[in-house]
């Protein structure tokens, strides 16, 4: 929206002379100056604003953030910023070097095909020692008679009421026949015209003659634009007047359309509850045409029980209190009851008064009919969900049973694989193993007696008393594959490295097992299936994964048990499309389960595969 003062701003005639007072800060002159310059672009107009107060780059600043592209302005010409350098002028103030200075400016705007020019000057600049209020005075007074032009020159001057003495102050309020003071412009009635000098000459004397009657005429003049601008704003008041009377004929002829063809019934009351207004809708619904209500009280539609309503509704619209719509019960012309929702407003007169109200009622009888239904329905529905969650709740037990009895069962045949594990192993270790480490010394014994009769069989008894020796250590390295002993005790961090020392020398594959030194203690069968885990990941990466190192480490996280397997090779491809499959990892899956744990496949960082299982620490 255009202030007041933007309005006046941009009315102002061609050579006015205007002094604008600010208290203190330079960017309280903005609302009045930017609507004074950009209507200055829109006419073609050069603008020279001379800054002292601000600086240059604060002056930019401030005209940017209110519209104005100063950067284009400036580039066009039209908008030149000066500061105290460029518009003081050295030595005393000289109104005719002023004069020639001004001139000079108006001039130059001419010739660049401005069609007028204007100024803002910031009056601080006066804030010198050689500078007096009489010598001001006498330059403002002369400024007037330089207005006196067919190329339009508008100039603001601008006094800082903190800074300029009362004096200065003073001799703007005397020499400009207009001020801007607030959000207004003002005429100024201490404005007063330039004095002629005692010592001026007879030319001089017809020159501010002519000059005086010349301000008389333009005085004239401005004011018929004003009176011609105060009609103009009358006969615009008259339209809108009109138009909006219009409007509001056609509105109200459009809402009597809108209630007469509304399927609703809408009735009309006084504050006595006597109906003045009676719809289609409302005979559609109540069987009653207008010419039986109108003039009658609304109760003949309440039904005996609920009379009480009416004087309720009344009350409550006479103190102006909301009534929220409510759903009740009224009487048809035929004696019928029907279901209603009924919307209740205060009815108001030209001065607000609260006159009568009105009722919009609409038929809700299939609602209720629907409601009845729904109701029905979802009582059925309700029974139905109690007994299938019933149902539901019995199945989930029996699986869970199930599942429970499962694994059970999965549990039962992991010991049962265990204890046959462990009772091959102790037969390898104790049968085969020892049969054959007695046949090797039993071999040796033969050599040594065989030697005295026949030494030339000597190398060949003593090549197949190593391979006995040979067979027995691996007979002894599987049955701790198949069972290792130590963990009957719990001693997974043994096992782990003996595992790691028989791949070493099986395989020829660099592997280290790490164990943390809070990872030692475990309970057999949480030791057990890690050991497992361990092991199968380790024969998966022999077996697949072309590695040349392995690590195998054991530590504590946090509340958990962490077992990793890492290896060098070729890792499990693509881990985000392609998860790793087999039975051995599905066994490895069913082992972490079986103690609550989980297990992660994944790549490492440069290369490689990795085998993680984490159990929660349930301690030994």
């Amino acid at each position: 929206m255009v202030s007041e003062l933007a309005k006046e701003m941009l009315h102002l005639n061609p050579g006015e002379h205007l002094c604008l007072f600010y208290e203190k800060d330079p960017a309280e002159q903005m609302p009045a100056l930017v609507p004074f310059i950009q209507d200055g672009f829109c006419k073609n107009e050069r603008f020279i604003y001379i800054a002292d107060d601000f600086t240059l780059d604060e002056l930019r600043n401030h005209l940017q953030q209110n519209g104005i592209d100063v950067e284009e302005q400036t580039a066009r010409g039209r908008l030149l910023l000066w500061t105290r350098k460029e518009w003081r002028q050295p030595g005393e103030l000289d109104t005719r070097a002023k004069c020639a200075q001004v001139g000079k400016l108006i001039a130059e705007a001419r010739q660049a095909g401005f069609k007028g020019i204007r100024f803002a000057v910031e009056m601080t600049w006066t804030l010198e020692p050689d500078i007096d209020a009489g010598k001001l005075e006498d330059w403002e007074a002369t400024i007037n008679t330089l207005l006196d032009t067919n190329f339009p020159i508008r100039i603001v001057c601008q006094y800082n009421q903190q800074r300029l003495s009362p004096d200065v102050l003073l001799a703007g309020l005397r020499t400009h026949p207009r001020i801007i003071l607030g959000e207004h412009v003002y005429r100024n009635m201490f404005y007063q015209a330039p004095i002629l000098a005692r010592d001026k000459d007879s030319k001089q004397k017809e020159e501010q003659l002519a000059w005086m009657l010349q301000q008389l005429f333009r005085e004239r003049k401005a004011q018929l634009n004003r009176d011609e601008l105060f009609e103009l704003r009358v006969l615009n008041a008259e339209s809108k007047l009109r138009e909006e009377h219009a409007r509001a004929e056609e509105s109200v002829g459009r809402l009597a359309a809108i209630v007469e063809s509304s399927h609703d019934a809408i009735v009309g009351k006084d504050l006595n509850g006597i109906i003045h207004s009676w719809n289609n809708g409302a005979q559609q619904l109540f069987g009653y045409t207008a010419e039986d209500v109108i003039g009658k009280s609304v109760t003949i539609l309440i039904p005996p029980d609920r009379q009480q309503e009416e004087p309720q509704i009344l009350a409550r619209i006479r103190s102006g209190e909301r009534v929220e719509p409510y759903e009740t019960v009224r009487r048809c012309k035929d004696g019928r009851l029907v279901d209603i929702s009924l919307t209740i407003s205060p009815i108001r007169d030209s001065r607000g008064r609260i006159v009568g109200a009105s009722k919009i009622a609409r038929d809700i009888t299939d609602k209720k009919l629907g409601e009845a239904e729904r109701a029905k329905w979802q009582q059925e529905l309700e029974v139905r969900v109690v007994r299938r969650t019933a149902q539901l709740s019995n199945a989930r037990k029996q699986l869970e049973m199930e599942i429970e009895e499962r694994k059970r069962l999965e549990s039962e045949i992991a010991r049962a694989v265990e204890r046959e594990q462990e009772r091959l192993g102790q037969r390898l270790h104790d049968g085969l193993s020892q049969d054959l480490v007695g046949i090797a010394f039993r071999l040796s014994a033969f050599g040594l007696k065989l030697g005295k009769d026949s030494p030339g069989h000597i190398d060949e008894l003593k090549q197949l008393e190593r391979m006995l020796r040979e067979s027995a250590d691996q007979t002894r390295n599987l049955a701790r594959d198949v069972y290792p002993v130590e963990l009957d005790s719990g001693s997974l961090p043994i096992a782990l490295d003996r595992l790691a020392s028989n791949t070493q020398e099986t395989y020829g594959i660099s592997c280290i097992a790490q164990v943390g030194k809070r990872a030692r203690e475990f309970a057999p069968q949480i030791a057990i299936q890690l050991f497992r885990i361990a092991q199968e990941a380790v024969h998966n990466a022999t077996k697949h994964a072309h590695a040349k190192q392995m690590r195998i480490r054991l530590a504590r996280r946090g509340a958990s048990l962490a077992l990793t397997v890492s290896d060098d090779g070729v890792g499990f491809g693509d881990a985000e499309h392609a998860k790793p499959k087999g039975i051995g990892l599905q066994i490895m899956h069913h082992r972490a389960a079986m103690i609550g744990g989980k297990l992660r496949f994944g790549n490492g960082a440069d290369r490689g595969a990795v085998v993680e299982c984490v159990v929660p620490d349930k301690g030994s």
